[in-house]
Order: C-alpha cells, then sequence, then structure tokens
C-alpha cells in the first residue's frame, strides 16, 4: 500500500507497535517505485528516488496479533 488515505484507512491492520513520524506524509514521494515480483509473487521491489522527508509503504503479510479484528 502507497498511498496516504488507503494507510489511514488500514491502520486498524497494523502493527499498533510502530510510530510514524508524519501521518500526512505517508506514502511515496515522486520518482520512487514498489511492484511486486512478476517471477516471484513473494518478492516486493522497491526504489527509493527521493530522500526527504522520506517514505512510508505497507506491505500486507500476515495479521497482526496486536490488532483489532
Amino acid at each position: 500500500m502507497t498511498k496516504t488515505l488507503a494507510m489511514a484507512a488500514s491502520d486498524f491492520l497494523a502493527n499498533t507497535a510502530v510510530t510514524y513520524l508524519s501521518l500526512e506524509l505517508r506514502g511515496l514521494e515522486r520518482g520512487d517505485q514498489v511492484w511486486i515480483d512478476a517471477d516471484d509473487p513473494f518478492r516486493l521491489w522497491v526504489y527509493w528516488a527521493g530522500s526527504s522527508p522520506g517514505d512510508y509503504i505497507r506491505v500486507f503479510t500476515a495479521r497482526s496479533a496486536a490488532a483489532m479484528m
């Protein structure tokens, strides 16, 4: 997940021990890329082109035991 609003909507699924420095700036900057490998769907490629203020992505792998469901 790379979009700010989508990340906010799915915060309840995340590990609640994570502290984001800026909720409004979550997501990717111009030039950054994230994609799933076409040959290996268990491999995630991340290309960070930006530098500041930083980037956040959310990768769903399994249910967090701390998540309220």
